[in-house]
């Protein structure tokens, strides 16, 4: 009797901590008009936001990103844009840095409910 018991806990604890660990995942694709080289973006994701993945697939994104860089004369980077739409192509969130992981930070912040509509 106890050891069905304790193999029935086993059970239940192994498929709860399965279940905790399968976080949902958030799926962004780059708009065509991106300027901003999508492996310096997904560098950038893995460090402030390992929940969030880009695609190459707009059909399966759950988010639209457009991200831009505004350059000085020399063509180096003075600040990034950054537009970030749901899936129905709706503006939710936009950030304006002048460092690529400031912006990325504040792009998983509206992803993760954490920011504010600007």
């Amino acid at each position: 009797m106890y050891r069905t018991f304790a193999v029935l806990f086993l059970v239940i604890c192994i498929f709860s901590g399965m279940a905790l660990s399968q976080k949902s995942s958030r799926r962004i694709a780059l708009t065509g008009n991106s300027t901003v080289p999508s492996s310096e973006i997904l560098k950038n994701l893995g460090k402030k936001c390992p929940g969030v993945t880009l695609t190459i697939n707009p059909a399966n994104s759950d988010y639209t990103l457009e991200a831009n860089t505004e350059n000085n004369r020399y063509n180096q980077p003075l600040r990034y844009e950054f537009t970030l739409f749901d899936r129905n192509g709706n503006s939710i969130f936009s950030t304006k840095t002048r460092h690529l992981s400031n912006a990325v930070k504040d792009v998983c912040m509206a992803i993760n409910g954490a920011g504010k509509v600007k």
